[in-house]
């Protein structure tokens, strides 16, 4: 399961150990960010409608971000490995550039992870939607136990 690291950039490197804790340490990942700015604080009674006026509710959390359609299918296989390529929909539904990174999981049949993905696609500018791609070479010691694939993605918003 273990890959050469000899042609992989450092920051790639430090990002796969920065998600590899955030898991080990039980931080979640969402699939969805949701905006939970506070509401302002409750008006007082001289700023209440008047009694034929009606009342508008408080917005309700709007989600920055979507990856959707996420799915794989196996594109090659040799002696050593296969090669799982998988694709999934990103949008930023944010005002702000956005910088993703995607943790693309290989489960088994229980849902255990039996190996990973790392992807950092370009930035997302505000509205962006995209079709992101990539692939795993799976061990074949592994490969043939590879049952579902799912993923957890971070956004990183730049002002």
């Amino acid at each position: 399961m273990m890959r050469g690291l000899v042609n992989f950039p450092i920051s790639k490197i430090i990002i796969a150990l920065v998600v590899a804790m955030a898991i080990v340490l039980g931080i979640g990942f969402a699939q969805g960010i949701q905006d939970t700015t506070p509401s302002p604080p409750a008006a007082s009674s001289e700023a209440m409608p008047a009694p034929n006026q009606p009342v508008v509710p408080p917005p309700s959390p709007k989600v920055i971000w979507v990856l959707w359609g996420l799915n794989y299918e196996i594109t090659e296989k040799t002696p050593g490995w296969w090669k799982f390529s998988w694709q999934a929909t990103l949008k930023n539904n944010t005002t702000s550039t956005v910088d993703f990174f995607i943790y693309v999981k290989f489960l088994d049949q229980e849902g255990f992870v039996v190996d990973d993905d790392i992807v950092n696609p370009p930035v997302f500018e505000s509205g962006e939607q995209r079709d992101i791609r990539g692939f795993a070479l799976i061990d074949i010691d592994i490969a043939p136990n590879v049952y579902n694939i799912e993923s957890d993605t971070t956004a990183y918003i730049q002002d």
